[in-house]
């Protein structure tokens, strides 16, 4: 591989992280550690979860194993896309559906991979009576699966999650149980990812939970949640997690036998989703709103659960909104699990809850911000989809909603590229400040050599940098030939980055010291003819989709480069999402 490649490569990947560290601290001049406020995040509430609409599910794979009845241990794949859902109830296995359309009416989607055992043959292992699949997380190229006992009377399951490849038909490739926190009953179900901006606070990357299962004594009277790291399924036994929200049920979140808002007996939790860009941690589920009774459905007059059990008809389809700085009070030991309260509970009417409420799975794609949410179906599968929408909150204050450039420059801030450029009397981000030529070498120094590197001291060996903070930055960005100064033996460091350099600064470090752009035609902008001296990069810059120019067929090539410029270039070019 020659070293213009590893050099790419290295930007591309290590970039997206290692710039992030000297953003804010570069772009005000001064070479030090930036900070991520995420505690100004805003809180969603009723109106953020948009309604899209609903796409069936096939009866049948097509080795013709039922796919009815099913729709637990949803989880998303991003990289189909499509949904991984367990089969028929009685099965326990797992299937892989398509994200099709959302039309009305609804479309069906295709079978991307048959119902198939991906525990092969150790499911029986978390409990022998009846063991459930609990939830599915896709994790850096791996799935995880959790699972729980249906009736663990004696409290015994230790062991909970496993690890497969993504290929859940393939033999020989998953690993597991593993313990996860030290509470079966209250950590083998959901799973969902921890935003990028707040991982560092919680000090992992993803969540796992469980809820109000049968033998409530040994589950969670109320959304429960542990962080914990994927990548320790199948390195680590037990793997280590720490709750962060939970009840026991000598601290439930609401008396169990009794009508209220937020919790009973009655109730059923479906998955979690922690949207990027808000302070919220979401779980959905089944909630009853009428009386609490335990007996036959007759006997608690519940039309749509004849049973035996627990009862509390009508039932609805509900969202319980809690605020991650409360679960960050329990990570830090401020707070007990079971003290932290929802800041907010609402209903999804959407959804046809005439023949009860239950969600058997709920999952989030981080990316497309879509919470897919499957009910207890019969015969007719049924996906809803939920868009999760932040509104016009704007995480900076002088970048409202109506900014050209509000969704790269929250894209910055949520990839942790940048945590603004000052925090009183509010967060800001500066959008129309100019970017100098020496904080551009401190942001591709540290993309090309990682995020421990520092550059050596040297004597300077431009005219104008003796001194100045950037001095080392200015020079190794020299011996890693990718600048030779702004003519007449100097740097320039301080003054602003032309539209012009950018090109050159962008395409050498995605491409590598001495990458040659194609010739320029002199026909793709009409301010920068062939004979531009940035002519080739410019019209590069172009072709790979990074710029459209300026307006009006032009490049603006002498024109400085904003900050919120500089947050599309680095947003389109290096593919952050």
């Amino acid at each position: 591989m020659s070293s213009g490649l590893k050099r790419a490569i290295i930007f591309r990947t290590g970039s997206l992280l290692l710039i992030g560290v000297i953003l804010v601290a570069a772009l005000s001049g001064l070479a030090g550690a930036r900070a991520i406020f995420p505690s100004l995040l805003p809180l969603l509430d009723e109106s953020s979860l948009q309604y899209v609409g609903a796409f069936r599910v096939p009866n049948q794979d097509g080795d013709g194993n039922s796919l009815a009845y099913g729709g637990y241990a949803l989880g998303y794949d991003p990289l189909a896309p499509g949904l991984f859902l367990g089969c028929h109830d009685l099965d326990q296995t797992l299937a892989e559906v398509s994200i099709p359309a959302i039309t009305d009416p609804p479309q069906t989607a295709s079978i991307l991979q048959d119902c198939a055992d991906v525990t092969e043959g150790r499911l029986p292992l978390v409990d022998d009576y009846l063991p459930r699949l609990g939830g599915t997380l896709y994790y850096n190229n791996r799935l995880i699966v959790s699972a729980y006992g249906y009736y663990d009377a004696d409290n015994s399951q230790v062991f909970s999650h496993f690890v497969s490849s993504l290929d859940i038909a393939q033999v020989g490739d998953v690993d597991g149980p593993y313990q996860v926190g030290s509470q079966a009953g209250m950590a083998a179900g959901y799973m969902t990812t921890i935003p990028n901006e707040w991982r560092s606070s919680f000090g992992g990357p993803a969540l796992t939970g469980q809820c109000c299962i049968s033998i409530i004594s040994r589950s969670s009277a109320g959304p429960a949640a542990w962080v914990f790291d994927p990548d320790d399924v199948g390195s680590a036994d037990p793997v280590p997690a720490q709750m962060v929200l939970g009840y026991p049920l000598e601290h439930p979140l609401a008396p169990v036998e009794t009508q209220n808002d937020y919790f009973n007996l009655a109730t059923r939790m479906g998955g979690m989703a922690f949207p990027s860009g808000t302070r919220s941690v979401l779980f959905l589920g089944m909630h009853g709103t009428g009386p609490y009774c335990y007996g036959t459905g007759e006997e608690c007059n519940d039309p749509v659960d004849p049973y035996h059990g627990t009862h509390a008809y009508p039932y609805v389809h509900q969202v319980w909104a809690y605020d991650a700085l409360e679960l960050l009070a329990v990570r830090n030991g401020d707070k007990q699990p079971w003290e932290v309260q929802p800041y907010a509970i609402w209903r999804l009417p959407e959804m046809d809850s005439t023949g009860g409420a239950r969600i058997t799975g709920a999952t989030y794609d981080p990316v497309g911000g879509r919470l897919y949410v499957t009910e207890e179906y019969g015969e007719e599968p049924l996906v809803h989809v939920y868009q999760v929408d932040i509104g016009a909150s704007s995480i900076f204050a002088d970048v409202p909603s109506t900014h050209w450039a509000v969704t790269w420059i929250e894209k910055l801030y949520l990839n942790n590229v940048t945590g603004g450029c000052a925090t009183h009397p509010s967060l800001m981000y500066c959008p129309d400040r100019n970017v100098t030529r020496a904080q551009m070498a401190v942001f591709l120094e540290r993309g090309m050599h990682g995020p421990t590197f520092t550059p050596p001291d040297v004597a300077p060996t431009f005219g104008d940098t003796s001194g100045h903070w950037a001095e080392n930055w200015i020079e190794a960005l020299k011996n890693d030939g990718v600048t030779s100064g702004c003519g007449n033996g100097n740097f320039c460091p301080n003054a602003p980055v032309t539209r012009a350099e950018m090109a050159v600064f962008l395409l050498t470090a995605e491409h590598g010291a001495g990458y040659p752009p194609p010739s320029a035609t002199g026909e793709v902008f009409d301010d920068v003819p062939s004979e531009h001296w940035a002519a080739g990069w410019i019209e590069q810059l172009h072709a790979e989709g990074i710029t459209g120019g300026c307006g009006g067929g032009r490049y603006c090539p002498g024109s400085p480069v904003t900050r919120a410029q500089m947050a599309v270039f680095l947003v389109t070019t290096f593919n952050l999402p």
